[in-house]
């Protein structure tokens, strides 16, 4: 019976939320190893996804989760208020440099590069207003990722900020929750300024 209930929440969710993520203006993915990455990640507030890339095919490689294949390959979802500083201590982190960086780390630490070469992640972002805005759609995404897979992305060590952000909601008198308890992902993106696609 709670099975059932879940897959209907899933369902409920994933019906709802697929077109106003997957309209999210990211840039195209770029090779983390190719110094131009830096021209595609702001330098100010940014959420960003290290993704895995099949070369041979040239495009994003599926990752077998829990609760399905993620076909878009993120490896690593984040945010922060200084995008292209964050997305190098993450490249530093890969590198086994001394960066401080989770996903990266973990990267590094747990030989994920024997899985997927370090030549092949991409990262696209998302430039934003402000890092509050950037936190709030990394929750988001996360959640939207975790109702679809039943998992994190392999490197997020992190569920999302979502203390902050919820507080941030309520200084605009806008409840996180929705009236049956669930994080409302469009209320999201409405607050961070984005319109959900039709």
């Amino acid at each position: 019976m709670v099975r059932n209930s879940v897959l209907l929440s899933s369902k409920r969710h994933a019906a709802r939320t697929p077109a106003a993520l997957a309209a999210l203006p990211f840039t195209t993915p770029v090779a983390l190893t190719e110094e131009s990455w830096r021209e595609h990640v702001t330098r100010g507030p940014a959420v960003y996804r290290i993704r895995a890339w099949d070369l041979e095919r040239d495009a994003p490689r599926a990752i077998p989760r829990l609760g399905g294949v993620d076909e878009m390959g993120i490896m690593d979802i984040g945010e922060s208020g200084r995008g292209r500083t964050r997305v190098a201590d993450f490249l530093g982190a890969a590198q086994g440099k001394p960066r401080s960086h989770r996903a990266g780390w973990d990267f590094y630490m747990y030989g994920v590069a024997e899985v997927v070469p370090l030549e092949a992640l991409r990262v696209d972002a998302l430039a934003v207003d402000d890092k509050d805005v950037a936190e709030a759609l990394e929750l988001a995404l996360l959640e939207d990722y975790r109702w679809r897979y039943k998992d994190r992305p392999p490197l997020n060590g992190s569920a999302g900020k979502y203390r902050k952000v919820a507080a941030w909601l309520e200084r605009r008198g806008i409840a996180a929750r929705d009236g049956h308890g669930w994080l409302n992902i469009l209320t999201l993106l409405r607050a961070a300024g984005f319109t959900a696609a039709r």
